[in-house]
């Protein structure tokens, strides 16, 4: 959950289907580069682009050969 004196810069968003509640969503940044919390659920992604912007729940991620963050880290 974002802290209420935390702001962002509407770039820093990110905008998508979040995969583990599969609804419309507004994510935010976390201080871990690539990776964010979704709006709806809590629940931690990460984002992959490559000319496309697809989001992966952290469990999908060393399928991917991603270094697989600890979840406890905020």
């Amino acid at each position: 959950m974002v802290k209420p004196k935390e702001r962002f810069r509407i770039e820093e968003l990110g905008i998508g289907t979040c995969p583990e509640c599969d609804h419309s969503v507004t994510f935010t940044p976390t201080k871990k580069s690539n990776i964010y919390v979704c709006d709806q659920c809590d629940e931690k992604v990460y984002q992959y682009k490559n000319g496309k912007v697809h989001w992966y729940t952290l469990k999908e991620m060393p399928l991917m050969g991603v270094k697989p963050y600890n979840l406890s880290d905020k």
